[in-house]
């Protein structure tokens, strides 16, 4: 059991990191661009046509739910500070 839950650690950082990675390397940071207008980045473009391939061995889904997580984590961390933070009068 504990080997089975450090691979699950292991791998759901890596996953974290690849899509933190990706949201700023290729979006600029930028989780609505991520989110809404992927499709439109070339990198991005390209990275998917590579994907599952020699060049890129991880799947399009890997890429797809790894720029996901990074990108609604980003979104809900600004959500939660704009809620916090106290209404200028």
């Amino acid at each position: 059991m504990r080997r089975a839950e450090e691979t699950r650690d292991a791998v759901e950082g890596a996953l974290v990191g690849l899509g933190r990675w990706l949201l700023v390397q290729v979006f600029d940071d930028d989780a609505a661009a991520a989110l809404d207008g992927r499709h439109q980045n070339p990198v991005w473009r390209e990275l998917l046509r590579r994907a599952g391939g020699p060049t890129l061995r991880l799947s399009e889904r890997v890429l797809c739910v790894a720029l996901h997580v990074a990108a609604h984590d980003v979104h809900a961390a600004r959500h939660r500070l704009r809620r916090r933070r106290p209404a200028l009068v």
